[in-house]
């Protein structure tokens, strides 16, 4: 799946509401008021929108990762991180 990249006037502010957005609305408590305000601020401005749906197409992309992967990626981290640094001797 391909991300559509962000419109190039997009900000590390508008990177940081469209996170808060999305971490709330997966809470339990999110509630019809709270997607009625979502749903105000993705049509107040279509770079909100473009920047929400990217963030959705990247989480389906890290949760569709498979579990071995990531226990590949987490030894391998490991490894990484007990390896003596080249800038250190």
């Amino acid at each position: 799946m391909n991300a559509s990249p962000l419109p190039p006037d997009n900000t590390a502010g508008l990177r940081l509401q469209v996170l808060d957005w999305f971490v709330r609305r997966q809470r339990e408590s999110w509630s019809t008021a709270d997607e009625q305000a979502l749903q105000q601020w993705l049509a107040a401005d279509a770079a909100h929108r473009a920047a929400y749906v990217q963030w959705e197409q990247h989480w389906r992309a890290i949760d569709a990762v498979p579990a071995d992967a990531i226990a590949q990626l987490r030894r391998n981290l490991a490894h990484d991180k007990a390896q003596p640094s080249a800038t250190a001797a």
